[in-house]
């Protein structure tokens, strides 16, 4: 695509990270949202929000929780719908979510809702 002169478009990136995450390869998954970073174009609330729904699914909360504060970094917070939906993959036991994690998690969340 590049070397045809044509730039990935976000929803290229997007479904790449999808694509990634649905036939278990995180690390490129993660390797396609820093090249975003760093080449554009930013990642946005959907990207962020399906890559971050996957790594839950996948049972990769600690990994999840790292994207929330890239989430934060970058200006971008999340929603209290993508937060519940999330809060439920991370504590739900048939989830391979990481239990103890999870209050950690949300409390910086809680407190930005609170206002």
């Amino acid at each position: 695509m590049i070397h045809s002169g044509y730039e990935p478009t976000i929803v290229t990136y997007f479904a790449l990270i999808g694509g990634y995450m649905k036939v278990g390869r995180p690390f490129d998954a993660w390797n396609i949202l820093y090249r975003m970073k760093l080449k554009g174009p930013f990642p946005d609330f959907k990207t962020y929000s399906m890559f971050l729904t996957c790594l839950c699914k996948a049972g990769r909360s600690e990994e999840g929780m790292r994207l929330i504060s890239e989430m934060l970094d970058g200006g971008i917070v999340p929603s209290r719908v993508l937060l519940g939906a999330l809060g439920i993959l991370l504590v739900h036991p048939t989830i391979k979510g990481n239990f103890k994690n999870a209050p950690k998690c949300f409390l910086p969340f809680k407190l930005l809702f609170l206002r």
